[in-house]
């Protein structure tokens, strides 16, 4: 029975991605960051902006080693969290979401889940725990909460980011996490309805 529980839960997950992308069908052009929209291209440059920054931060600590143990991947990340924390420190929401970019996000996001119903029983299941606490601009995102699966639906909608940069839900407001770091970049409040 246990099986059943961890498994359902990616089928569907996996279902809805196949649904959103066309379901093999024609390939569609994806709603990502478009040439002609000025906003979604400054919140590129945004991004472009910040992963130079963390590249030239995280040069000196090397590639990220997977055969160390987890304490010394743990120790790493908290390394480059707080490098990343001095190097931002006057860091502020709607640094990187600006204005411009959180209203189209914000419409993108909103409109998904008055579109797809899969989206708002996905983040109405049970099994998923979406986190509850207030995110701020350069806070280590805490380990005492889940990183809740972002709906796939949901994030097709989204410009693409960097692998080093991944979106996620905290309440109803969607963050900008730093992966190895676990630092929250910036947060688009009242995003997620």
């Amino acid at each position: 029975m246990k099986l059943r529980t961890v498994w359902l839960p990616f089928i569907g997950y996996c279902a809805l991605s196949v649904i959103a992308c066309g379901g093999g069908a024609e390939p569609q052009q994806s709603p990502r960051i478009g040439t002609d929209n000025s906003a979604l291209d400054e919140f590129a440059q945004r991004i472009d902006a910040y992963a130079a920054m963390r590249r030239r931060i995280a040069g000196p600590f090397g590639a990220i080693d997977e055969t160390k143990s987890p304490q010394e991947i743990n120790d790493r990340g908290i390394e480059l969290s707080d490098a990343i924390g001095k190097a931002r420190a006057d860091a502020r929401q709607g640094d990187i979401f600006a204005p411009g970019a959180a209203a189209i996000l914000k419409t993108r996001i909103k409109d998904t889940y008055k579109s797809s119903p899969q989206v708002r029983d996905t983040r109405q299941d049970a099994e998923i725990e979406v986190p509850d606490f207030v995110p701020q601009v350069n806070m280590v995102y805490p380990v005492t909460f889940p990183l809740a699966t972002f709906p796939p639906t949901l994030l097709i909608v989204l410009p693409e980011l960097p692998d080093e940069l991944e979106y996620r839900i905290v309440t109803h407001h969607l963050i900008l996490r730093d992966v190895e770091a676990n630092t929250i970049l910036d947060v688009l409040p009242n995003a997620i309805p």
